[in-house]
């Protein structure tokens, strides 16, 4: 019997002070919990599929913290791993472009890679970063490096926005925020914070960029680097890192971070108003500092957490809809398809499909861990990076039914599958 499977389940209703709320007993292999849910009028699991992958490919190493696919209009998925050329033991390449199973190019740069790459939006060009000092831009059909430039620092888990205007934004654990232009190779600007800028922006409408500081504070910057606003998540100087993703809803006018708070360890979900950076709400979580939050079509919230392996969904004003209780901690980002289900893994290798209302669909043991955000193509196809056994990992391309991402304000880490960090036309 797999590990993962949640077979059944009771419900209770009880009545409390503030109101009636419904508690929640799950069943599974790893015992018994009761759960305060509210707003859900019937939870059912039925029958219970696996996924079946159309193809799959081995990588010679694992992935660590961060790390996630990007996949092209055509297919091609481009990602990296934890290989560097001053390691052989690790494998020949840790950058990769991968099509149909099988290899088109890879690249072996001097450093671990754990940030997601960035496809332009014509698709020529993808963007990496390693935990050197250089962005890489290659030629996205045959790998060729078209430039290498050197800003300082290393990107670690911050991946990249890419703006309508080609503008990359990134941030470095040395202190900065860098808007590069990939074109002419030079640096714009450069926002030099308090402390190290670990998590990806995010790019709105207008195309002002949204980050967080590793100290306390969310900041909102013009394309032409003028600070917009900046606000408090309650953090502390110095303390752990914060290499979550932040959402957007611009149909609600909402900025969406997940990260750890102050004095008492533990994390928050905060709505932030997008035009001034006031609190909207705040909602206590259990460790959230990796993954992040998807947006629905009705503009649903869905978070989930390492520490206790909790997928949550909020709606639009934070109250809690529904609870799913996985067989390990959950550091990645949903990815929500036009039908509304949720796709994600846990750190114990099981991948989860759920409907819009949490019932458990589909559930397969892919690997060891899976701490990278699935991918939904133009295609519906879904792609997930897994780590397996004797220190590999392998891409999983998945056929689920689903024939493309939400039609939703950010359905997915970094929004689409090319991950530019912003509501493409």
């Amino acid at each position: 019997m797999k590990k993962s499977i949640l077979l059944s389940l009771s419900i209770a209703i009880c009545t409390l002070s503030f109101g009636q709320q419904r508690t929640m007993t799950i069943h599974s292999v790893e015992g018994e919990e009761t759960l305060l849910i509210s707003s859900v009028d019937s939870i059912t699991f039925g029958e219970i599929g696996t996924f079946e992958s159309v193809t799959n490919f081995e990588l010679p190493y694992l992935y660590n913290k961060g790390m996630s696919v990007a996949v092209a209009d055509d297919g091609t998925v481009f990602f990296g791993n934890d290989g560097k050329s001053t390691d052989p033991s690790r494998g020949d390449a840790n950058i990769f472009a991968v099509k149909d199973g099988a290899q088109v190019w890879s690249y072996l740069s001097g450093e671990v890679v754990r940030s997601a790459p960035t496809i332009s939006a014509d698709g020529t060009k993808v963007y990496f970063g390693d935990y050197n000092d250089s962005i890489f831009i290659f030629d996205a059909a045959d790998g060729t490096i078209e430039k290498k430039i050197g800003i300082g620092g290393d990107s670690k888990y911050s991946s990249f926005a890419l703006a309508d205007d080609g503008t990359l934004y990134v941030g470095r654990n040395n202190d900065k925020l860098f808007a590069v232009d990939p074109i002419n190779g030079i640096v714009k600007w450069t926002y030099e914070a308090s402390n190290d800028i670990l998590s990806t922006p995010v790019i709105d409408a207008a195309g002002n960029v949204y980050f967080s500081v590793n100290n306390d504070s969310i900041r909102s910057f013009t394309p032409e680097g003028v600070q917009r606003w900046s606000s408090s998540y309650g953090g502390e100087l110095n303390k752990g890192y914060i290499a979550s993703c932040p959402a957007i809803s611009e149909t609600d006018g909402v900025l969406y971070f997940s990260g750890k708070v102050y004095p008492d360890d533990n994390s928050s979900l905060i709505a932030f108003n997008l035009s001034d950076g006031t609190v909207k709400w705040t909602v206590e979580r259990a460790k959230t500092e990796q993954g992040g939050v998807a947006v629905d079509a009705e503009g649903n919230v869905y978070l989930g957490s390492e520490e206790d392996g909790l997928m949550i969904a909020y709606d639009k004003m934070g109250s809690e809809l529904w609870r799913f209780k996985a067989n390990g901690g959950i550091l990645a980002v949903p990815a929500i398809d036009d039908a509304g289900n949720l796709y994600f893994g846990d750190d114990t290798g099981n991948f989860y499909m759920l409907d819009k209302n949490g019932n458990l669909l589909k559930n397969s043991e892919l690997g060891t861990s899976i701490i990278s955000s699935a991918a939904i193509g133009q295609d519906g196809k879904i792609y997930i990076l897994v780590n397996t056994a004797e220190d590999k990992s392998k891409l999983f391309v998945l056929e689920t039914g689903a024939t493309g991402p939400a039609n939703s304000d950010w359905p997915m880490f970094g929004n689409n599958a090319k991950r530019t960090s912003r509501k493409m036309n």
